[in-house]
């Protein structure tokens, strides 16, 4: 009888602590669905091996981005305009950029959905004339009401950084 007991406690331990992360990537979702303003932008990418950067900050910036909930789509309107440093063969190059929501380019583009508490889409953005897209894993850092952090990893081989995106509902 006894070693029932511990068999149903150990069933119902299984069975309450698997849907933790199911329920937190649900409650996300809802939270994440609406209309954003970016309010900071800034990104960084070294490669340590050959001594390189880029840095960008957001300058000004009217960019929102939509998540759509039936079906998970993102809208994207605006743009962020940056300001852009980079090293180049131990040279320091400034300039400036833009990143055009109009024309479907960002960090989030396309389809999203939230797994283990990270959001996952694509990105977009033209490099050398032609629209590239790649699957992208962003980290939530923050998500209330009015506020939410995301956090882009660029961990490679050859290089490190991140991305930070901030907005307000």
């Amino acid at each position: 009888m006894k070693n029932f007991k511990i068999i149903y406690l150990i069933l119902f331990l299984i069975i309450t602590s698997c849907s933790s992360s199911d329920d937190l990537d649900e409650n996300n979702a809802k939270d994440i669905t609406g209309v954003w303003n970016l309010s900071d932008y800034s990104s960084q990418i070294f490669w340590d091996e050959v001594g390189e950067y880029i840095k960008r900050t957001g300058d000004n910036i009217d960019y929102t981005i939509e998540f759509k909930e039936n079906p998970k789509v993102i809208n994207l309107t605006g743009e962020i305009n940056y300001l852009e440093e980079e090293l180049i063969i131990g040279e320091i190059i400034n300039s400036s950029g833009i990143i055009n929501g109009e024309l479907g380019e960002g960090h989030h583009t396309q389809e999203w959905e939230i797994v283990n508490g990270n959001l996952i889409t694509k990105s977009s953005f033209f490099i050398s004339g032609t629209l590239t897209e790649w699957d992208e894993v962003t980290e939530i850092i923050e998500l209330t009401s009015n506020s939410m952090t995301l956090r882009i990893d660029h961990v490679g081989s050859q290089q490190r950084g991140e991305t930070i995106l901030k907005y307000t509902r």
